[in-house]
């Protein structure tokens, strides 16, 4: 009987130790934020930032982004893009949070307009246009 239970021990350790290492060596997917030239998510594509947060930074080529799209962004993402090339809200900025996991290709298609689907919540700050304007982005996840 204890040869029996040292032995259903080990196997369940074994299957521990594999369930364990094959977590940590598979990354989670991460969804894709990317920026377009055009409004509606049309003409050239101009970067693509992963889902993950805490980035922030400038986008290149500066003053060129009209739209984006959300390609399985993760729910609790919340993007910013902004006029001012450091981050400030004392300009033209859009805040868009998501409420759920976005399908493919989930369109904003511009940054000057605030609506709200069952994916995303998004807030335009206007002070004299966004659209082509974009400077700065900024990635993070929810603050409760």
């Amino acid at each position: 009987m204890l040869k029996r239970s040292i032995k259903l021990a080990v196997f369940c350790l074994a299957l521990l130790i594999v369930t364990v290492s094959l977590a940590i060596s598979t990354p989670a997917y991460a969804g894709t934020i990317t920026l377009y030239e055009g409004n509606g998510g049309q003409q050239d594509t101009l970067g693509s930032y992963s889902d993950r947060p805490d980035f922030a930074g400038r986008v290149s080529p500066n003053d060129e982004a009209r739209s984006l799209k959300l390609s399985e962004v993760a729910p609790f993402t919340i993007i910013t893009v902004y006029d001012s090339p450091d981050a400030a809200a004392d300009d033209d900025y859009t805040t868009i949070k998501v409420k759920q996991k976005t399908p493919k290709d989930l369109v904003v298609g511009t940054f000057e307009n605030s609506f709200e689907n069952e994916y995303v919540k998004v807030d335009h700050s206007h002070d004299n246009g966004l659209d082509g304007k974009v400077s700065s982005i900024k990635i993070q996840g929810f603050d409760f």
